[in-house]
């Protein structure tokens, strides 16, 4: 039963009790549910009667077998999830899915019994997508969904291989679990490149808001330098001009002298 994930304990039917005569045993499992069954064979008469195993059908002395059963959710629609949503289980993995590509996995690991409904812990496996900003303006935002890989998310922590059915059953889950890693795999490089993208984008966004602020706010040397040039000219012609017109009343001086 360890091998199987299945735990064994005494009840009279109700609860859990310390084990006695004509008390049974009780097989529990959160890991499978309708896709597997528990069978039990016996040909001691004692011990089937200590263990509560029922009599046979003339073949086998003593069988027991029971068919698991999968957990039961109802989806309140009223608290948040819409009318088109959807409901999958197995076992005590319960797959929730909509349109968009929305999808909600949770594993139910225990329940609280005489509770109406059954209060249960569960394990978000899978919550859908996050929506995050990539770009200055609005709309600008890319929605990842990176499932964690391991193999309680793959659905193959505890696959029976002891009966031609399981191992056949571990194959398809095997192959399953092989394609999501795939998938999950090119979801990132697609995230990785869509990102690589956003970053260039913003890259040369701010390359030309610098130049722009530069435009405006630095100083243009080389058309600050011609301008310069222009003027020093300027001004010297302007001062040899002036210089030639002071020496002209001394030349006329000098020629009435003469």
């Amino acid at each position: 039963c360890e091998m199987m994930n299945i735990d064994v304990a005494p009840t009279d039917g109700a609860d859990d009790v310390a084990f006695a005569q004509n008390t049974t045993l009780k097989f529990t499992t959160l890991q499978t549910g309708s896709a597997e069954k528990i069978d039990i064979i016996t040909d001691n008469n004692n011990l089937a009667k200590a263990f509560g195993i029922g009599p046979g059908n003339g073949t086998d002395p003593n069988r027991e077998f029971e068919i698991g059963q999968d957990a039961v959710v109802e989806l309140d629609y009223d608290s948040g999830f819409s009318n088109t949503a959807t409901v999958f289980e197995e076992g005590g993995r319960v797959t929730v899915t909509d349109r968009g590509g929305f999808e909600m996995v949770f594993d139910v690991d225990s329940w609280v019994k005489g509770t109406n409904p059954e209060a249960a812990t569960v394990t978000m496996l899978d919550a859908g997508y996050v929506s995050i900003q990539i770009g200055a303006n609005e709309g600008q935002t890319i929605d990842l969904s990176i499932p964690p890989v391991n193999c309680k998310s793959l659905n193959i922590e505890y696959c029976n291989v002891c009966t031609h059915d399981g191992a056949q059953r571990a194959i398809s889950a095997f192959d399953s679990a092989v394609t999501q890693i795939t998938t999950v795999r090119s979801k990132l490089g697609a995230y990785q490149n869509r990102l690589d993208s956003a970053v260039r984008s913003l890259d040369e966004t701010s390359e030309n808001l610098t130049e722009a602020c530069s435009r405006i706010e630095d100083v243009d040397m080389s058309e600050e330098m011609t301008e310069y040039t222009q003027h020093s000219v300027l001004v010297q012609a302007g001062v040899s001009m002036l210089a030639q017109a002071n020496n002209q009343p001394q030349t006329i001086l000098q020629m009435l002298q003469g």
